[in-house]
């Protein structure tokens, strides 16, 4: 057990520095070990995203993390890893998966501002075309009524904005001299 461990540190170690070929070679040997403990496969995929993000492979990185997520992970690790999936997405315009992987990131034990960038990029989607604009909206009301993100508030008004400009010209200039307003 202790080897398998300590080959995933080297593949990271290696991404680190910037030698993706070594990487690439141990986790294709993480990978193809049949008797690779279950409880070390996770890492093993979410260390293979890290290298196929680092390539730029964002194809391969999202392979990577849906796989990362049929194993076990603690809560903190499964909302980062929806949150990382979703933006992946995003930036090959799936707006609909990146919108259900915003939605698996939200989390009571998420920070706020994890919570409310999920919020805001599932809002981005849905303006983008990609997205349901009535649940973006219900979302963003409640960043915007909601003390505990009172710090975000400009940012959620613009971004129901952005929303309401798409059918409600005037509403969306009354949010944005509402965002303007807030202090």
């Amino acid at each position: 057990p202790v080897r398998n461990q300590a080959l995933i540190w080297l593949a990271k170690a290696y991404i680190a520095s910037e030698q993706t070929g070594e990487a690439q070679s141990l986790l294709s040997i993480l990978q193809k070990d049949k008797l690779l403990p279950e409880r070390y496969k996770a890492d093993v995929n979410l260390t293979k995203a890290s290298l196929d993000i680092k390539q730029q492979n964002i194809g391969d990185a999202i392979e990577s993390l849906n796989l990362a997520l049929k194993h076990k992970l603690p809560e903190k690790q499964r909302y980062r890893t929806e949150f990382l999936l979703a933006q992946l997405y995003a930036e090959k315009n799936d707006f609909l998966n990146s919108t259900k992987h915003f939605k698996n990131s939200f989390s009571k034990k998420a920070p706020p501002e994890m919570d409310f960038f999920s919020k805001l990029n599932i809002a981005t989607n849905a303006a983008r075309g990609g997205g349901d604009n009535d649940y973006a909206k219900q979302q963003l009301e409640k960043i915007i009524n909601d003390p505990k993100y009172s710090k975000f508030k400009s940012q959620a008004l613009n971004a129901l904005a952005m929303i309401e400009a798409q059918q409600n010209k005037e509403k969306a200039i009354a949010l944005l001299q509402k965002s303007i307003a807030n202090p």
